[in-house]
């Protein structure tokens, strides 16, 4: 039965969810209630001998090896997480990546071996495009998908959380981020301010929130 003009109207504009920036993936799983919870443990635990263990200690020492408890034990053993944050809020995804995957204890999950020998003597702009169809080509037969480029936004979502998990409220956050004076709560500006300020935590919240379902 072919599709009525609505249907084939959504089935045209509908676009497939790219996963979050690794950035964002790893603003959330250090915010996340079960990381904060297992981080301490995992610290408290690195200069005890098994005989010392707390009870609470000990089921974390036995549990399983869940995405969040390892990420929880990278951080715990070399500030993994907060270094590659660190990373590519200074210097980009790329550069974090090409070291990550390259280097001595190098992350080789979701590489690509392009095994394509490419001119060193051409100009980057004639050979770039050669190489990206081909990159495209291997991720199609291996169905990757790409994450999505980090976007600047008018408001950090990660500060806006950190604020709100603070104590402030949504209009305290908007005064200090938008450095508001004398302006009250009705005005039109101040409301477009806020409702950023909202729409950025409910963004770091689902983006937390996504790990319980993983």
């Amino acid at each position: 039965m072919p599709n009525t003009p609505s249907e084939e109207t959504r089935t045209r504009h509908t676009r497939t969810s790219l996963p979050p920036s690794v950035l964002d993936q790893m603003e959330a799983m250090v915010r996340h209630p079960e990381f904060q919870r297992i981080l301490p443990l995992l610290q408290s635990m690195a200069d005890k001998t098994y005989a010392n263990l707390t009870e609470e200690e000990e089921r974390e020492r036995d549990a399983p090896r869940t995405k969040i408890r390892i990420a929880a034990m990278m951080e715990a053993d070399a500030q993994w997480l907060s270094r590659s944050i660190r990373q590519i809020r200074e210097h980009g995804e790329g550069a974090w990546a090409d070291e990550a995957v390259n280097g001595p204890w190098g992350d080789t999950t979701d590489i690509i071996h392009l095994n394509r020998l490419v001119p060193g003597d051409l100009p980057l702009d004639e050979t770039l495009p050669v190489v990206r169809e081909h990159l495209h080509q291997q991720r199609r037969q291996l169905g990757m998908t790409a994450t999505q480029h980090p976007r600047p936004h008018e408001v950090d979502k990660w500060k806006v959380y950190d604020l709100h998990t603070q104590g402030l409220t949504f209009w305290d956050i908007t005064r200090r981020l938008f450095k508001l004076k004398g302006k009250t709560t009705y005005d039109p500006g101040a409301q477009a301010q806020y409702a950023q300020v909202r729409r950025a935590y409910r963004a770091a919240s689902g983006l937390i929130q996504a790990y319980n379902e993983r």
